[in-house]
């Protein structure tokens, strides 16, 4: 019995061990995948909630060294946002069990119902606000160029291009400073829509190098952040 007992235990010692080491290697997600209960869009329309209900110089894209980051708005979930176009350095701690959501480069647009104050940013007549947004931002996405992601100098994947995903029609309170100053929306909800070129993945335990850059070259904007990340 006493035999029996101790196989056992080590059997399910193996085991555990086995899991861990899966647990503790690097995944990346495919688009399909769900990461964390969340498919891609959704994470796509959390990250732009995130970004946008908070102040322009207040906010992810313009943390400056990582510390915004600190308080993520899923608590499952990592989210490594991009920036405003600028050379930036940023460190985080995350949790080992947290997959991270990467939206290397992005576009979202919105649009206030009855909006006297822009009475031209209209859906036509028996056009959907959804297929509006979508018309206008169509092919600003597929303008940005040198999109990638680098993970301890090597690139996760060949072609971040290939990687984008669309949201469903989603509502927000869009902070007043991404607003024009002459029109006061505080308080009112946008329809938005929100188009990325993104990427999921799981670190290993350890300090880890992650780059991500890319350019909207039309209006100059060349982002390059390098996150010095440390999972545990």
């Amino acid at each position: 019995m006493k035999n029996l007992i101790l196989l056992l235990t080590l059997v399910f010692s193996i085991i555990g061990c086995k899991k861990e080491e899966e647990e503790d290697k690097l995944i990346v997600y495919s688009l399909s995948d769900k990461v964390a209960g969340y498919d891609m869009s959704q994470l796509s329309i959390e990250t732009s909630k995130w970004i946008f209900t908070n102040p322009l110089d207040n906010g992810p894209l313009s943390d400056a060294d990582g510390s915004f980051h600190k308080k993520q708005p899923l608590p499952d979930v990592t989210i490594l946002a991009p920036n405003l176009g600028e050379t930036q350095e940023r460190s985080l701690i995350i949790n080992s069990k947290n997959p991270i959501f990467i939206p290397a480069m992005g576009v979202t647009g919105w649009y206030y119902a009855n909006d006297a104050c822009n009475p031209d940013w209209n859906p036509k007549a028996g056009q959907s606000v959804l297929d509006f947004l979508q018309k206008e931002l169509s092919g600003v996405l597929e303008g940005a160029t040198n999109v990638k992601v680098v993970l301890n100098g090597q690139p996760l994947v060949p072609d971040m291009k290939a990687r984008k995903t669309t949201t469903a029609l989603f509502t927000m309170k869009v902070d007043q400073s991404w607003n024009s100053p002459d029109c006061n929306y505080t308080g009112k909800d946008a329809s938005a829509y929100a188009e990325d070129y993104t990427i999921a993945l799981k670190l290993p335990k350890g300090n880890h190098i992650l780059k991500v850059a890319g350019e909207f070259k039309d209006i100059n904007l060349v982002q390059d952040i390098t996150w010095k990340l440390t999972v545990q």
